[in-house]
């Protein structure tokens, strides 16, 4: 599947994707975002979310006092919260839905941007478990059934 845009790429068979993108070296199983034309591993995604949302005590004053164990516990529970908060407005999507029986442009809008929101909460997630991009690729498989 090849996307545009900033969507997720999953390559099962990399041979139609690496000859439409001649530069990369995509392979089986690998995730790829395309980012302006260029493909992005998730190595570099994950690399880019921790930069953009760097967790230190200019952000979170408290952090300072912490010891390793309480910072990662302190960040892996605000990973969960951030999770949380973006369950919770797809959620009300859902609830929405119920009631209504319909959709519009705008929920659909919402829905995906909660999606993308989720996708970046879960990485973010696993790095603070100390999952890497080539961990969360290689385990993925065994969860998908």
């Amino acid at each position: 599947m090849e996307s545009r845009g900033g969507e997720m790429v999953y390559a099962r068979d990399s041979k139609p994707l690496a000859a439409r993108h001649e530069s990369s070296s995509l392979s089986p199983g690998t995730a790829w975002i395309v980012d302006n034309g260029r493909m992005v591993g998730m190595k570099e995604l994950m690399e880019r979310i921790a930069t953009v949302w760097e967790c230190d005590p200019s952000r979170y004053p408290e952090l300072a006092g912490m010891d390793t164990t309480e910072r990662k516990n302190f960040l892996i529970k605000h990973s969960v919260l951030h999770i949380t908060k973006t369950a919770g407005k797809l959620a009300a999507l859902c609830e929405d839905y119920d009631h209504t029986k319909q959709t519009s442009p705008e929920a659909e809008e919402k829905l995906k941007a909660a999606s993308v929101k989720m996708f970046i909460n879960a990485l973010k997630l696993a790095e603070e478990a100390g999952l890497s991009a080539d961990e969360l690729l290689e385990r993925a498989p065994g969860y998908v059934k």
